[in-house]
């Protein structure tokens, strides 16, 4: 078994996964190792046999291997080079359930409308789920890091990852308050820019479109990618615990992340219309390096090279 896959077992047995969910995600991530950069397990507390898995692949690796639908890899193949994605994602909710439809993830390259709407296009290949000066607004307010087309029960969805340029007073801004409806959402983010400790370096946000409108639900991600904070974990708790969030319990996952570079989590604020709810992200690298320095001292010891 690969370090890959055996960090993404020791993931699920720290989440108490179920052993039926636990088979069904080391299967599929065996399945596309090789084209596969990091997975991550995304589980809700209370829900053991629900677990969504998000895989990411690099553009060196093979997209010609992933379950994608291949007119929209045509699509993706056929952008102008300064346009297409360096990275996609492939979200595949409850992966122990009857297989459906891969959300698809892009990521963007230049900040500009044009990127963006060619990447909607390729996405959707239809009416865009947003107008083009929605993406000139919120272009002022906050980088769009990816754009995504996901399968929602009334019908294909478009999410924007967003990194806000600041969260001061964010209540107040006017650019926000038009693509956030729910008061609910505003406040949460402001007590989050309002904590000591400067936490805004973890803030991302999840927006979601339909038929050029705003959808209620929103995301308030947390994650550690540009902080680069060894204590993020417990910066992660704090910002729980002042939102009244302690469902998850991070600590299960400390044993794994201690000392292991190729592990991480990340943390999903989910405000709907009636709830508040926290989802863990575990990130697990798929570090092809590593396995074959790994390898090569297997087999150095095995025969006795030095």
């Amino acid at each position: 078994m690969s370090s890959f896959i055996a960090n993404i077992e020791k993931a699920l047995q720290a989440l108490q996964v179920s052993h039926s969910t636990t088979h069904a995600v080391l299967k599929h991530a065996e399945g596309i190792a090789g084209s596969t950069s990091s997975v991550f397990i995304e589980t809700t507390s209370g829900l053991p046999e629900r677990v969504d898995i998000t895989t990411c692949h690099h553009y060196s690796r093979d997209w010609q291997s992933l379950r994608l639908d291949p007119s929209k890899l045509e699509r993706i193949n056929g952008l102008d080079a300064k346009f297409r994605p360096k990275t996609i994602w492939l979200e595949h909710d409850n992966i122990a359930s009857e297989y459906a439809k891969p959300g698809l993830h892009l990521s963007v390259n230049q900040q500009t409308v044009a990127n963006l709407t060619s990447l909607c296009t390729t996405l959707f290949n239809s009416q865009p789920p947003i107008a083009a000066d929605d993406f000139t607004q919120l272009l002022s307010l906050a980088e769009i890091q990816h754009l995504s087309n996901l399968y929602r029960e009334h019908g294909e969805t478009l999410k924007l990852h967003l990194k806000p340029f600041k969260l001061d007073d964010f209540a107040a801004n006017a650019g926000f308050t038009a693509f956030i409806k729910q008061e609910k959402a505003l406040e949460v983010i402001n007590k989050i820019g309002k904590l000591e400790g400067h936490f805004f370096e973890y803030v991302y946000l999840d927006l979601s479109f339909y038929a050029q409108q705003p959808l209620h639900k929103v995301g308030i991600y947390l994650s550690n990618k540009q902080a680069n904070n060894k204590d993020y974990l417990n910066d992660f708790q704090t910002i729980l615990a002042a939102l009244n969030l302690t469902d998850n319990d991070i600590s299960a996952l400390v044993p794994l992340l201690s000392n292991n570079e190729h592990a991480f989590v990340d943390i999903k604020i989910v405000i709907t219309e009636h709830q508040l709810y926290s989802k863990l992200y575990t990130g697990v690298i798929n570090n092809k390096a590593a396995e074959t320095t790994a390898i090569a001292s297997q087999l150095a010891a095995l025969f006795k090279v030095s």
